[in-house]
């Protein structure tokens, strides 16, 4: 696994306290353990809250991610 997945996946968790509670229970609890168990454990994202989410300073690899979360579980 590349040392930039497991950084999205640190950036997908944050992302994801910001979702809306009906929207981000859509998410099977399988692929949110998925990234809990691969997230990188030294890497810090602060997510600004001043921001949307397409303002946000990501990872190409979260927006990715993000994406086909938000078009498989969300919309």
């Amino acid at each position: 696994m590349q040392e930039s997945d497991r950084k999205a996946y640190v950036e997908i968790l944050e992302v994801l306290k910001y979702v809306k509670k009906e929207e981000r229970e859509r998410i099977p609890k399988e692929e949110i353990e998925f990234f809990e168990q691969n997230k990188d454990e030294t890497y810090v994202f602060n997510y600004d809250e001043t921001k949307n989410i397409i303002q946000q300073d990501l990872l190409p690899e979260t927006k990715g991610l993000f994406f086909n979360l938000y078009n498989k579980h969300i919309k």
